[in-house]
């Protein structure tokens, strides 16, 4: 449903609730309905209307009480339609005045659009939550007072009112201009930070003041010096999702009783470490009795939350200081939590740890670090397989085979390379990796939360505290790695396409000296980039850190990966040359240089 389905929904409603003698209402509905077109055509200061959209809101839960659900479907429709187009309108205004005080010749920040300061009254995004959210607690109301037919009735009205909630398309047009669509919304806003040797980092600005410094990361856009106020934006859409995926996702877990015993009267926060953490040792039991492979459930279970309720800096969080685990990290505008690989890796570790100490299972946590990513990889042992979580997602179950013989990489390195490939939107990628064990998880009950959350920080430390050595030849030796696994990808890509046409084509039986040249050349600029990067030298590797790896097991990897299941253009090179090449000394060299690499045919 659209915009304009919304105003026609406004009009009936305003018949209806005339109808009904709800005069009140019905002026409300009619003063909507003018902000609605105003909010269209605005130009200059924002109608001060979201309060009416509230009250339409408010309005609907009394008729919805009544069992009164097609007018109070009406009225959601019309207050979710308007909450967008206010979200738009402010966030518009805000990015004006951000654009003014990078202009300004002294700074002037004022309140951020994410600082409950800034605002009187609600915020459109608490609107939208409250239209997704109405039925979804009145279920759980009619619930709780044992009447399981009205909780029904409620649930279904719930799926009615999500399937025809309006969107403002991403296409509405300014009447202004119709070919020029309105611009993405304000996500995150970040100010410069300069230190005193000038080094920059970006201060995050979250919901209720809180905030978290950044800064770059090798595959992200470098930090703008020269703007005091920059933007992280998103679409209305994305925003929209994610609170009404946010609301489901809650709805959802409080249909389970376990759920609702460990919430009690409290309202449930999944935003907050101690509450998720109570709801999946609540789970899991229950799913260890509805599933054949419980772990694996709870995994997808957690790569939903996070889907609604976590999102990717983009930037590097600090790796040192406060415990990640007992900070407060910022929020986006949908009320996502910011934060980037490492939050991911030790929070999941700690939720799982504390999940697996009240259970039998045999799993393995291990942290995996590159020079500009961390990981965490879960081995089952009782079922012999692994999944691997980077980010937001978690690939996997995969299963557990014995280390490669040239490299002693067990599965989870050479999955976690891929993963890491991935990540960065390679297909073909290398990387030096720190992998340090964890403690067992069924030790976590025995030592205590703080404990274990000092440990897994610690831990933490020891996968992360390195870096490459830079030299005078090559002073920012982590930027030349990245622009290294850049043209390894690219030139494997190139290769790989090549000799898929050299291999299906049946009239080629022998190699021109010409394409077998370009193919020599190829794959060696392929091996030396591997070994270039192969040969880096690291730094980091205090005596205590050393010590530290000695204790816990660490190792040290340097892998190469392309996608699954597909052999390595290096590998195939090696056969074509040996089956197809004209025998020329360059071939020969390159076929034997292969040979002796992790690229070796089997």
């Amino acid at each position: 449903m659209g915009l304009e389905d919304a105003r026609k929904h406004g009009a009936e409603l305003a018949l209806e609730l005339r109808g009904l003698d709800e005069l009140g209402l019905m002026e409300r509905v009619l003063k909507e309905l003018d902000t609605v077109y105003d909010l269209r055509d605005a130009r200059g200061d924002l109608p001060d209307s979201i309060d009416d959209a509230a009250a339409l809101v408010r309005g609907a839960e009394s008729l919805a009480r009544a069992d009164e659900h097609r007018t109070a479907h009406h009225m959601l429709r019309l207050a979710f339609a308007h909450a967008q187009l206010h979200l738009q309108a402010i966030s518009q205004q805000r990015l004006q005045k951000l654009q003014e005080a990078n202009a300004a010749p002294t700074p002037s920040e004022g309140d951020s659009l994410l600082n409950r300061s800034a605002y009187q009254g609600l915020r459109p995004e608490e609107v939208l939550r409250d239209v997704v959210g109405l039925y979804p607690r009145l279920e759980r109301e009619a619930r709780a007072e044992g009447d399981d037919v009205r909780a029904t009735r409620m649930a279904d009205q719930s799926v009615l009112l999500l399937l025809g909630l309006p969107r403002v398309s991403e296409t509405v047009l300014d009447v202004g201009n119709p070919d020029e669509p309105l611009p993405r919304i304000i996500k995150t806003e970040l100010r410069l930070v300069l230190d005193e040797q000038d080094r920059a980092s970006y201060r995050i600005a979250g919901n209720g003041g809180t905030s978290e410094d950044v800064t770059e990361l090798p595959n992200v856009e470098a930090i703008d010096k020269s703007q005091r106020h920059s933007v992280i934006r998103t679409t209305l859409a994305d925003t929209v999702d994610t609170i009404q995926g946010q609301e489901e996702f809650l709805s959802a877990l409080l249909r389970r009783p376990e759920v609702q015993r460990v919430v009690g009267d409290e309202e449930l926060d999944m935003r907050r470490l101690d509450q998720r953490t109570r709801v999946w040792e609540a789970i899991f039991p229950v799913l260890e009795r509805e599933h054949e492979n419980p772990l694996g459930a709870l995994l997808r279970l957690m790569e939903q939350y996070f889907r609604v309720f976590t999102t990717h800096s983009l930037y590097n969080i600090r790796d040192l200081g406060e415990n990640y685990l007992d900070s407060e990290l910022p929020r986006d505008y949908a009320g996502r939590i910011i934060q980037d690989c490492g939050v991911y890796a030790l929070n999941t570790a700690y939720e799982l740890s504390k999940v697996l100490a009240r259970t039998r299972l045999s799993v393995e946590l291990r942290l995996f670090s590159a020079i500009d990513h961390v990981m965490l990889t879960i081995y089952d042992k009782d079922r012999s397989e692994f999944y691997v979580l980077s980010n937001d997602q978690i690939r996997g179950p995969v299963p557990h085979v014995d280390g490669e013989a040239r490299t002693g990489a067990a599965a989870p390195a050479q999955e976690s390379m891929r993963s890491y490939a991935e990540t960065f939107d390679k297909e073909f990628g290398f990387g030096t990796f720190i992998e340090v064990p964890l403690e067992d998880p069924r030790r976590a009950g025995e030592r205590g939360d703080q404990r274990l959350k000092r440990s897994l920080w610690d831990r933490y430390h020891l996968a992360t505290y390195w870096g490459f050595q830079p030299s005078a030849a090559e002073p920012d030796p982590a930027q030349s790695y990245t622009e290294d696994l850049k043209q390894f990808d690219l030139l494997n890509q190139q290769l790989h396409a090549k000799l898929v046409a050299i291999t299906t084509d049946a009239r080629v039986q022998r190699l021109a000296p010409n394409t077998e040249v370009e193919l020599v050349a190829m794959g060696a600029q392929i091996l030396a980039l591997y070994r270039r990067n192969e040969a880096r030298k690291q730094t980091g590797g205090s005596h205590a850190v050393k010590a530290g790896h000695q204790r816990v097991g660490a190792r040290g990897f340097f892998l190469a990966s392309g996608p699954k299941g597909l052999a390595h253009p290096l590998t195939v090179l090696a056969g074509v040359l040996a089956a197809m090449g004209t025998g020329s000394t360059d071939a020969r060299a390159l076929a034997e240089q292969i040979q002796m690499s992790p690229f070796a045919p089997h």
